[in-house]
């Protein structure tokens, strides 16, 4: 199914904290689903499964998968690279990556930014 995954994006994107799948967005999807629809929402829900352990898995999986290709793309294609490094306030540096290569005629641009 790929509603959880969407819905699991949709959390990481605007990074809200991975539990809100069951605090705020499986009871609203009830509600809407209950109140608009007149359908009995438990069954629906049930194959919705939004846990905080299963967010956090799903946009693993998805972040794997971004990277895999990315990794594949680079691995195949030719490409330019661009490194910046900066200094944060705390004197510590930071290493900016921006990868440019050519995918199907369109130019498409990455950035890595790795973990310290």
């Amino acid at each position: 199914m790929l509603a959880p995954y969407n819905i699991s994006n949709l959390i990481a994107k605007d990074g809200k904290p991975y539990s809100i799948g069951e605090t705020l967005i499986l009871p609203a999807i009830s509600e809407v689903i209950s109140t608009v629809m007149n359908q009995n929402a438990a069954e629906i829900l049930r194959s919705i499964p939004l846990s905080t352990d299963t967010v956090a898995r799903r946009i693993d999986e998805m972040a794997n998968d971004v990277k895999t290709q990315l990794i594949h793309i680079v691995q195949t294609t030719e490409f330019s690279l661009q490194l910046d490094e900066s200094t944060l306030c705390d004197n510590e540096a930071l290493l900016l990556g921006y990868a440019r290569f050519t995918k199907t005629e369109q130019h498409q641009k990455s950035f890595y930014l790795p973990n310290h």
